[in-house]
């Protein structure tokens, strides 16, 4: 999805619903963009379809988000996907919702711990919504994993 043409790819996504009606990718990448959104009553029923289109069954995560039922559901029906994970982690925190960030971030580093990507933005979310406790910790595993990645964050 092209960052910040949402309106964009929202009709191009529903066009290829439309012309492929029992593909998973279109309304799962459509549920993705409504994440990024914030609008999750918008996308739960959309990986629900995914889902029953061919998706695998989705895994369940002691820290989700349970402040918001269908912000949490509709994370747990992106199941073990730590790519889109981290997409709609990375694009809460660019819209200043890192709070809503750290759970899904937290998902996608346990399902990829070896990727630099979902501990990268994990510690920005760590560090913005001021847990630097928890920034330092995930900073000292991202550095014994990945020094390069770990090279781009500061702690403060």
């Amino acid at each position: 999805m092209v960052r910040g043409q949402y309106h964009q790819a929202e009709t191009s996504l529903k066009t290829y619903m439309r012309l492929a009606p029992r593909a998973s990718q279109g309304p799962r990448r459509l549920a993705l963009l409504y994440l990024v959104q914030d609008r999750p009553a918008e996308a739960v029923p959309l990986l629900l379809r995914a889902r029953e289109l061919g998706a695998p069954a989705p895994s369940t995560d002691p820290h989700e988000p349970r402040s918001d039922p269908d912000f949490a559901q509709a994370i747990r029906l992106l199941e073990d996907n730590f790519d889109d994970l981290e997409y709609v982690g990375q694009a809460l925190i660019q819209q200043g919702k890192s709070d809503r960030a750290v759970p899904v971030l937290r998902r996608a580093a346990a399902l990829a711990p070896e990727k630099p990507g979902p501990r990268f933005w994990l510690v920005r979310a760590y560090q913005l919504t001021g847990r630097p406790d928890l920034a330092e910790k995930e900073l000292a595993t991202l550095r014994r994993l990945h020094p390069a990645a770990a090279d781009r964050l500061s702690v403060h």
